[in-house]
């Protein structure tokens, strides 16, 4: 399996946790094995629970210079004054968005 990193966060002490359910891109279904997408997942909860909240916004990088990025739609915050359905993240190339 391809090595996978965490790109540092671009804002600190923010309230985003992850915890809706996750949609996968076409793109990303397609050309990521599902070990290199749990991976992903189990590295951003991992980060969640250390930080207490992390940025919307997540990226990874392949050892080959892919990039995936994570996209969270809402605050921890804010979970009750919306739908449930509106609690997901998204994996995403950089192309996809």
């Amino acid at each position: 399996m391809a090595t996978w990193k965490r790109l540092p966060q671009e804002q600190e002490n923010q309230d985003y946790w992850f915890t809706g359910s996750c949609f996968l891109t076409r793109n990303v279904f397609d050309k990521l094995s599902s070990e290199e997408v749990q991976w992903i997942l189990s590295d951003l909860r991992e980060f969640v629970k250390e930080k207490q909240g992390i940025d919307y916004l997540q990226v990874y990088e392949r050892d080959d210079g892919l990039r995936v990025w994570a996209i969270d739609q809402i605050r921890k915050i804010e979970l009750n004054d919306h739908p449930v359905e509106h609690n997901h993240f998204t994996l995403l190339f950089p192309e996809d968005y």
